[in-house]
């Protein structure tokens, strides 16, 4: 392993900790254990109450971009993205992806931010920009869903490539 792997690795351990060093000694940990891998990704911006708003995700988003981006250049490139995508499937399959969307060969912060704002917003169901601990466990769907958002709810994503951010 190159040095530069290296250091991209030591910088997402860095982030996690910094990340969950702030809000998981106050999270009850009964609630945690039935979140999906999705819903794990933003469990980790949860305050003391196990509430996620829109600026903490955003803060703490923007520090864990920071922290990987080892050549302070603004953006991640390939090798600086693929320890990000192997830690978050080592958590959880099925945890989303950071991917390229735009195939410019580098993920700027939008790019880095769209999963968990997408996320965000299919699981913020009243629109109020806080996830609440029952929002976070809902995974999107729940009762009269259908009828809220005139047809069945759909969590997945078909579009692009799931991959190293290349």
């Amino acid at each position: 392993m190159d040095n530069r792997v290296m250091r991209a690795c030591a910088a997402f351990a860095v982030a996690l900790a910094i990340t969950g060093c702030a809000s998981q000694p106050h999270r009850p940990p009964h609630r945690e254990a039935k979140l999906s891998g999705p819903a794990l990704l933003l469990a980790g911006f949860a305050d003391a109450d196990g509430n996620v708003t829109r600026a903490a995700m955003d803060q703490g988003l923007r520090k864990t971009f920071d922290a990987a981006d080892l050549d302070h250049d603004g953006v991640l490139q390939p090798d600086e993205v693929r320890p990000l995508n192997d830690a978050r499937a080592a958590v959880d399959a099925s945890a989303p992806r950071i991917i390229d969307w735009n195939g410019d060969g580098v993920i700027d912060f939008k790019e880095y931010a769209a999963a968990p704002h997408a996320l965000f917003d299919q699981l913020d169901r009243d629109g109020d920009g806080v996830l609440t601990p029952d929002e976070l466990q809902s995974n999107g769907a729940g009762p009269g869903d259908d009828q809220k958002q005139g047809g069945p709810t759909h969590s997945g994503s078909h579009r692009g490539r799931r991959g190293g951010g290349s």
